[in-house]
């Protein structure tokens, strides 16, 4: 099926990759917020709706941090775990050549 064939098909192709990245753009913020107070459980169940809705596991914010970057610099195992347990990949290293594994030995969790 060609898009110029499919009309819902040009929609859901300019629809869906916008959701997506607001969405990512959502799991980003709230992997940045982890520790403000709320249990590591209540963070994990907000970013695992984002993740059910459509965010993208491994995006990188503007400063190259995967959301796993930045539980990790945290020092929020619990989220960090779930999110490996999900597929989160350890290696991808943010701007200032940080891989979530070298966050995690930095803060000693």
């Amino acid at each position: 099926m060609t898009t110029s064939a499919n009309p819902l098909a040009k929609i859901f192709n300019l629809v869906v990759p916008r959701h997506v990245e607001a969405v990512t753009q959502e799991l980003l913020a709230t992997a940045s917020m982890v520790n403000g107070g709320m249990p590591a459980e209540k963070h994990w169940q907000a970013i695992e709706r984002l993740l059910k809705r459509g965010a993208d596991i491994n995006a990188q914010d503007k400063d190259g941090n995967t959301v796993l970057n930045l539980l990790c610099d945290r020092g929020n195992v619990f989220c960090s775990l779930r999110l490996l347990e999900r597929g989160a990949q350890l290696g991808p290293a943010n701007n200032a050549g940080m891989t979530p594994f070298l966050t995690a030995a930095r803060t000693g969790d």
